[in-house]
């Protein structure tokens, strides 16, 4: 998280120096952190080292039409514009172990006495057994964790901290400004519901100085998920197969015996133990039931 300078980017021949929104640094940061406080150099620098080709055709797998997204490093912040049903449904990979959901608007069509008519399928429903067999994950089971942890921690500790007005455990998300404050951005899930709130105007006016993700958009959403949450359960998640946790120093990610903070990572990704540490403090391995697969090894390599 340090200061970036990209020349002669933009029109006219001017330099673009990207901020993060409080104007401060911090130099070397986790990515959990680094999401859980929204700072911005630190997803330019994983853009410049993922390669934008590459996150393009990984943002893809997520239903986005990224024929349509610019080819710049101002991709990583958001410049690629998304409606909020995009976005939800992107969410719901997340939420859903991995698998893209394709939305739906009618559920159900019957005839006076009763008779179905039409009924839709959707492809997968979270927490319910479903004909995966015939789909292909966007992401791995082990990924999609990793990034419903990250994003609770949003929630937690982060800019959406309003959010712990629910009192529940399970929920995630992350805020969104536009420059100029004129989005307002929540995306947000818990582990059987994917939901988007936006706010803005159709002309493109600015919503006023103060108006972030934070302050304007996520307090629509915590007003609709109080009531949407109340029948659904609070679930406790556990790690799947191929995601181990262990201990490490903050400042420099690695494993540590004792202290620090514990993460979680893929298994083939995790810090090494140290050699001093004992049964227990070294990589644990999780429990689990499906079995990580082989997908978009290119990409979830880096994690």
């Amino acid at each position: 998280d340090a200061p970036v300078v990209y020349e002669d980017v933009l029109p006219g021949g001017v330099d673009w120096r990207p901020e993060n929104f409080g104007l401060n640094f911090y130099g070397p940061t986790r990515l959990r952190r680094a999401l859980v406080k929204s700072m911005n150099l630190v997803s330019i620098r994983v853009m410049q080292y993922v390669g934008i080709d590459r996150a393009l055709r990984h943002a893809s797998k997520f239903g986005f039409d990224t024929a349509r997204y610019p080819r710049d490093m101002s991709l990583s912040l958001g410049s690629g514009s998304v409606t909020p049903m995009q976005l939800a449904s992107a969410y719901g990979v997340f939420a859903n172990g991995g698998y893209l959901m394709q939305p739906y608007f009618i559920e159900r069509i019957e005839e006076a006495d009763g008779t179905v008519v039409f009924e839709a399928a959707p492809q997968c429903t979270p927490f319910v057994e479903c004909a995966q067999s015939a789909q292909t994950p966007a992401i791995s089971e082990g990924l999609a964790f990793l990034m419903r942890s990250a994003l609770r921690s949003v929630v937690q500790s982060g800019t959406a901290t309003k959010a712990k007005a629910l009192n529940r455990s399970d929920i995630g998300g992350k805020t969104g400004t536009t420059n100029d404050q004129i989005d307002a951005w929540f995306a947000g899930f818990h582990p059987q519901l994917s939901v988007v709130t936006w706010m803005g105007y159709d002309d493109n006016r600015p919503l006023g100085k103060k108006e972030t993700g934070g302050g304007a958009a996520l307090p629509v959403w915590i007003d609709f998920m109080r009531t949407a949450l109340e029948q659904l359960p609070e679930i406790e998640e556990q790690p799947p197969r191929g995601v181990v946790s262990a201990r490490i120093d903050p400042e420099s990610g690695e494993a540590i015996a004792r202290g620090g903070v514990r993460e979680y990572f893929l298994a083939k990704n995790a810090p090494s133990a140290p050699a001093q540490s004992v049964a227990g403090n070294s990589a644990e391995r999780a429990g689990g039931s499906q079995s990580t697969a082989a997908v978009n090894e290119d990409v979830e390599g880096l994690f």
